[in-house]
């Protein structure tokens, strides 16, 4: 039993030529509302655009108090005298341990 798809492929197997004539044709038919579809994808991109840095936005506010928060909550009162981490070892092969962390920005 044959199968369809070697047909399917053969049906989108379009040339130079082919093309153009298709993308004259297009111009022909959209030709009038070209400058209208430009206007209403630039806007609709330029909204996405505007809404992604707005979700980004949001996300790092959020990233933010919630190390404040984390960073609030972890701190207790230390009796006079005594510096912070005195008691501590710290361990300089891990920059996490140390706060030296940052995540990348995009």
């Amino acid at each position: 039993m044959p199968t369809t798809q070697p047909i399917l492929l053969a049906f989108f197997n379009f040339s130079g030529w082919e093309l153009a004539i298709i993308l004259v044709l297009g111009l022909l038919i959209f030709g009038r509302r070209l400058p209208e579809l430009g206007r209403s994808v630039g806007k609709t991109i330029v909204e996405f655009k505007k809404g992604l840095a707005d979700v980004q936005t949001e996300v790092r506010d959020a990233s933010n108090q919630a190390n404040g928060a984390q960073s609030n909550s972890g701190s207790t009162a230390l009796p006079p005298g005594s510096a912070p981490g005195a008691n501590q070892a710290q361990d300089t092969t891990n920059p996490y341990a140390q706060g030296q962390y940052r995540p990348p920005h995009s």
